[in-house]
């Protein structure tokens, strides 16, 4: 429609564009709304590590999806199970794998799986892309697939961020980590594509990395500071979105 004719259209039918105008505007709201989010009022669970118990990410996913979110967490938690206690101050920190049958059994649609990187941190064996034993990280993740699967819930994993953060015990820090962080990285787009999930690939892409994380966490590690937040939760919803 050109200027010209929607310029006399308003001068001829003023009444009528007066008498529209709040339906045009509330049809056009409307449709916002459900181009933003087709996930609007749905509940989904965010089965994480630390990333999830210190709520870096649930306000934006909540606010630009229009979703409710449960948190099941867990600090310092391994995906693969036999490293709960890898601090050995004999502090049981639950995997993945040990919460999974609580998330599965939320009245949620989307389990949205988040790791800060314990795995890597703590050395978990990457094993091999078929494994089935719960003790690597490929055989966890493969494991956790199935059950996502066969308990008819849809799932998002994001992969951990590059941490700018000695290993465990370790006192190495910055671009010698790099490959080996991302071997953990690769392993879950890996076991995604197997399985059909879409996996989210923060450690490439999401902004925060080894060489920048001063400026958006407070350890290397955790994207808690304002900067971090908001950079991080943004990149989730918007790759969520697509």
């Amino acid at each position: 429609m050109s200027f010209f004719f929607k310029l006399f259209f308003i001068k001829r039918f003023p009444l009528l564009i007066f008498l529209l105008a709040p339906v045009m505007c509330a049809k056009k709201a409307t449709t916002d709304k459900v181009e933003r989010s087709s996930f609007n009022g749905q509940t989904w669970t965010v089965l994480a590590d630390s990333f999830g118990l210190l709520n870096i990410i649930q306000p934006t996913l909540e606010q630009r999806l229009g979703i409710k979110i449960i948190t099941r967490g867990a600090y310092g938690s391994c995906i693969a199970n036999g490293f709960d206690d890898a601090e050995g101050d004999g502090d049981h920190k639950l995997s993945f794998i040990e919460r999974l049958p609580d998330a599965i059994k939320d009245t949620s649609k989307f389990i949205l799986l988040v790791t800060g990187g314990n795995d890597w941190n703590y050395s978990v064996p990457i094993g091999n892309p078929t494994d089935t034993i719960q003790t690597s990280y490929y055989g966890a993740l493969n494991y956790i697939a199935n059950q996502i699967i066969k308990s008819n819930k849809k799932a998002f994993w994001v992969t951990m961020i590059q941490r700018n953060t000695a290993k465990h015990r370790g006192n190495v820090v910055g671009s010698v980590n790099y490959q080996d962080q991302k071997q953990y990285a690769d392993a879950m787009q890996k076991v995604g594509r197997k399985y059909g999930i879409k996996v989210i690939d923060a450690f490439t892409y999401c902004g925060i990395i080894y060489i920048n994380s001063s400026a958006y966490t407070i350890d290397g590690a955790h994207p808690v500071t304002a900067a971090g937040k908001t950079l991080y939760s943004d990149f989730i919803a918007t790759e969520i979105l697509k």
